[in-house]
């Protein structure tokens, strides 16, 4: 209830990929029918994260391309607003046109932020490999901001691999028998598919069913 009657949530995947010769030529880049520009790579995963933090599915999108700087067969990078079943909406920005200035730079830029009546939840490095453990190249920090006053540092209570935490879980639905179905997989990528046909559509509105 720290944040009051939450009314909006932003979720952004920035950086640079495919300036150079090597990584122009992966799959990310080179092959725009497999999906796997800033919107497949990055934006899927800004999409399931909105859902987990809001706690509802997104049930229609709306997508458009940003300018290109960089030469990619995939597009530089997307604008996605999208709304879940709850009536909530947000949106969602991925490129791979933005240096960031340095690493640190890039991963502090991974996260979210969420926007309710009494305060704001920012997050740095969020939406990336990082676990928040020792050693890592750049600390997560999770800020709660209201009223004005200066950004007070919020810890979670328990910090996990969430690679680590579906490899577990596949492990623990095969001993229990408990056969997953790969629904949560496959609304995500009917997700994806929908940002590039809003996109190809000027940024029409699209509903996922």
């Amino acid at each position: 209830g720290a944040l009051g009657e939450v009314n909006d949530i932003t979720l952004h995947m920035e950086f640079c990929y495919g300036a150079t010769p090597e990584e122009a030529a992966t799959w990310r880049c080179a092959r725009p029918s497999e999906l796997g520009g800033p919107i497949g790579d990055v934006g899927s995963h800004c999409l399931y994260m909105a859902e987990f933090l809001l706690g509802s599915p997104v049930v229609s999108l709306a997508a458009v391309f940003t300018p290109r700087t960089v030469r990619i067969r995939a597009e530089n990078g997307a604008f996605i607003r999208f709304q879940t079943a709850s009536g909530l909406s947000g949106s969602a920005r991925v490129s791979f046109n933005d240096p960031r200035g340095s690493l640190a730079g890039t991963l502090l830029n991974l996260g979210f932020e969420i926007y309710g009546t009494a305060a704001a939840l920012r997050s740095y490095g969020t939406l990336f490999q990082l676990s928040g453990h020792a050693g890592e190249p750049v600390g997560l920090r999770l800020e709660l901001e209201s009223g004005g006053a200066a950004p007070r540092s919020v810890r979670p209570g328990k910090v996990r691999n969430i690679y680590q935490q579906i490899i577990l879980d596949q492990a623990e639905a095969i001993r229990s028998g408990r056969r997953q179905t790969g629904q949560d997989g496959l609304h995500n990528l009917a997700l994806v598919e929908a940002a590039y046909r809003s996109a190809a559509q000027g940024g029409k509105a699209v509903i996922v069913k």
